[in-house]
């Protein structure tokens, strides 16, 4: 074990003599492992705490964007907007196949 495992090893210990762990959210539930089953492991730490201040990916964010945009065309009367519309559901969809392809390179 090397001297920062140590370290924190002390401070966990510190932490549950003085209590600073008694009123943690979700105490004595247990952890939903399934929500990590498909993040990488060396991702799974920024993954939780973006999960945990509801905050998500910019690819999630591009498909939530694509759907309202979508939604907004089906009503929409005028062809300017529409032409708007449209460069905005392509521009986001160029985007998102950019980091999906990116995901990929670095996933081989």
């Amino acid at each position: 074990m090397g001297m920062f495992d140590r370290i924190v090893e002390q401070k966990i210990k510190e932490g549950l003599r003085n209590g600073d762990f008694d009123d943690l959210e979700g105490k004595g539930k247990p952890i939903d492992l399934n929500k990590y089953a498909g993040i990488p492991a060396e991702k799974r730490m920024a993954y939780s705490i973006m999960m945990n201040n509801n905050i998500v990916p910019e690819e999630v964010e591009l498909l939530q964007e694509i759907k309202k945009l979508k939604e907004q065309r089906a009503t929409c009367t005028s062809k300017e907007e529409l032409e708007k519309i449209d460069r905005q559901i392509a521009n986001h969809s160029v985007r998102l196949q950019m980091l999906i392809e990116k995901a990929k390179l670095n996933r081989s």
